[in-house]
């Protein structure tokens, strides 16, 4: 099963200890250039994700792993507001020590537990001639590591580690003193063989800033193209730079699909013809859904913070191994490969809480355009009424005059940062621009926080004043229903793409299909019923999100709807449109701030319950022959019309 890829090597990432039973291996493609020899798999804001396997004590590799380091490169680049508070090695280090929990306690089997989880490892290179890890020594005998103690570093006049992104090495000097280096890049140590001890001539950067890991087993499978196999598409293989990689031999099959209908991957036999495979396949389709919003519920819960960034890349899939009892396609098993964006605005209340990506996010088919990136400028402020909400909590309305568009709706949140004596304050608004008196007003009011005695003594002494040329940003009231958003456009993709249909496409039919719902709502009809009305009324809906889209293959609208029973079919996707806040009564979210601020899972509970139920009647699909049933029903019906 275990196939290394030709000209390819496993080179441990730490050097060798006594009495260790396992180690860890990036694999290194010797035909790639020096500066980035290592298999990527993925990036993160503040990960590099790279290809590797864990060899046995005998040095026999027994399985491939994700190895993911942390990196503060990204963020150097990053767009990130200019009034959020900036990001630093102590926030990225808790960051990282809670999205580990959080991956570990969905599936603490296909992790590895290193400790360096926890604790900067060594800066770690590789011998590109030996193919042997390198550890910087300086020449004396000291040892490198990373300088994370802000008072040795602020002595030697550099920049604190826990409150700043700098990073330095640490090297203990002869005489107990330590020795503070900037971490040099790869080709600089080669030039300066003098300061350390055993230098390689050519040096391949994994980890210089001894960034925190993750390791656990890999998921192969990109969720898109896992569906798509479902769907009837050959799967080609895992794709790095220019090279396409299948690790594992017994994923080869599925790079030729009907040789895959021959090799146990399904649960009904070759004999249960196409039929019987599409009923399975939407089975499984709708399982991985169910897998995916209980993955998201699960990171909410633990981390109470939205993720604000869910697209078909934050999934992956792996499927266990051929000798299980269970044919392949029913043991595959969704992981996350991405961890949330979401932080809490620095809202000082215990009332509620609101939430933003810490990176603004590009255009996507996952979220709508209006949540993407917060409005910015400038404008003169005018404080009308300053006033006690409840206790010594100071409350403050007034008139925000500018040029620039303020919001998207009123649900926005406006953040003030006004100038006071005793320096700037953050003020979060509620947003009325429905009340400015003229064009380019807007009246706020803003949110009841709790600040220091000295500022809002201060802000009671602004009422009438104008501050001009004051700085602000509108920012979506976002939560987890913006995740269930997200998670609609991936049922989408799960259900609607195929080779005739794009995900833009699917998402947009999929929304208006949601939006015409909530338009012929009746109270007394139920839901499946509604959809299945509305879809028979309109050949155009039928042709675009009819059962038919499942499969990659031509297969006829009449044929699905024959294999699929209809009102379950619309059933689906009645429920999936429900995940798309505000698009009507149905929608289990009446706007993308519609969640408890602090029990954000419970967004979730709804739509599970609901997926829990389908899954059940799709299961019994592939159990029993519900078109024979049909049959029979229909003799009874004419026998015995009353019964």
């Amino acid at each position: 099963m275990f196939q290394l890829p030709a000209n390819h090597h496993l080179v441990p990432i730490d050097a060798a200890s006594a009495g260790q039973p396992l180690r860890l291996c990036v694999v290194v493609n010797a035909d790639a250039a020096a500066t980035s020899p290592f298999v990527f798999l993925r990036s993160t804001l503040d990960a590099r994700v790279y290809l590797g396997a864990v060899l046995d004590a005998a040095g026999q590799p027994r399985e491939w792993l994700e190895i993911w380091m942390q990196t503060t490169a990204p963020l150097a680049s990053a767009d990130f507001s200019t009034n959020t508070d900036p990001l630093t090695n102590a926030i990225l280090d808790n960051r990282w020590r809670t999205m580990t929990a959080t991956f570990i306690e969905a599936d603490s089997t296909a992790c590895i537990q290193t400790g360096f989880e926890q604790t900067h490892p060594r800066p770690a290179y590789i011998d590109l001639d030996t193919l042997s890890p390198w550890h910087p020594v300086m020449s004396d005998g000291a040892a490198c590591a990373l300088a994370t103690d802000d008072a040795e570093l602020l002595a030697a006049k550099l920049p604190a580690f826990s409150s700043t992104l700098a990073r330095h090495w640490r090297a203990q000097s002869a005489d107990g003193k330590p020795r503070i280096l900037a971490i040099p890049a790869a080709g600089q140590i080669a030039n300066r063989k003098s300061e350390f001890a055993n230098c390689p001539a050519r040096l391949a950067a994994l980890n210089p800033d001894s960034g925190l890991l993750f390791v656990r087993r890999l998921a192969p499978f990109l969720f898109e193209d896992y569906t798509a196999f479902l769907g009837g598409r050959p799967w080609k293989g895992n794709a790095s730079g220019r090279e396409t990689y299948i690790l594992d031999t017994a994923n080869r099959a599925l790079s030729d699909w009907e040789a895959a209908q021959q090799h146990g991957l399904h649960i009904v036999s070759t004999a249960g013809g196409r039929a019987g495979r599409f009923i399975e396949s939407f089975h499984l389709k709708l399982t991985l859904l169910h897998q995916a919003l209980h993955l998201v519920r699960a990171a909410a819960k633990k981390r109470q913070l939205p993720l604000l960034n869910i697209s078909g890349d934050t999934f992956r899939v792996s499927l266990a191994a051929p000798d299980t009892t269970l044919p392949a396609l029913w043991t595959a098993r969704l992981s996350l490969a991405r961890s949330g964006q979401a932080v809490a605005l620095p809202i000082k209340t215990a009332d509620t809480r609101y939430f933003r990506a810490l990176e603004q996010p590009n255009a996507s088919v996952y979220r709508p355009a209006h949540i993407g990136r917060p409005i910015r400028g400038n404008g003169s402020v005018r404080i009308r009424r300053v006033f006690a909400d409840t206790g010594d909590r100071v409350c403050i309305e007034g008139t925000l005059v500018t040029h620039d568009r303020v919001g998207h709706s009123a649900s926005d949140i406006l953040w003030l940062r006004l100038p006071l004596p005793q320096g700037a304050v953050d003020l979060f608004c509620n947003l009325d621009t429905a009340e400015g008196l003229a064009a380019g007003e807007a009246r706020f009011r803003t949110i009841p926080q709790d600040l220091p005695l000295e500022i809002n003594e201060a802000l009671r002494s602004t009422e009438g004043a104008v501050f001009p040329d004051t700085p602000f940003e509108t920012i979506p009231l976002l939560s987890t229903p913006a995740d269930l958003y997200s998670l609609g456009v991936l049922g989408a993709l799960v259900f609607l793409v195929n080779s005739g249909n794009t995900l833009a496409v699917a998402a947009d039919d999929l929304i208006g299909f949601a939006r015409k719902l909530g338009q012929e709502h009746r109270a007394d009809e139920t839901l499946a019923a509604r959809a299945l009305r509305v879809a028979k009324a309109d050949p155009r809906i039928l042709a675009a999100l009819g059962p038919q889209r499942l499969a990659y293959d031509a297969i006829t609208a009449d044929e699905a709807n024959a294999w699929i029973p209809p009102y379950l079919w619309w059933q689906v996707l009645g429920t999936i449109a429900r995940y798309f806040p505000g698009a009507g009564p149905d929608s289990y979210c009446k706007d993308f701030g519609d969640a408890s601020p602090f029990n954000l899972e419970k967004a979730f509970d709804a739509p599970l319950r609901d997926l829990d139920n389908l899954l059940l009647r799709t299961r019994s699909l592939i159990i029993s022959d519900w078109r024979h049933n049909r049959e029979v029903s229909r003799v009874i019906r004419r026998v015995a019309p009353s019964s």
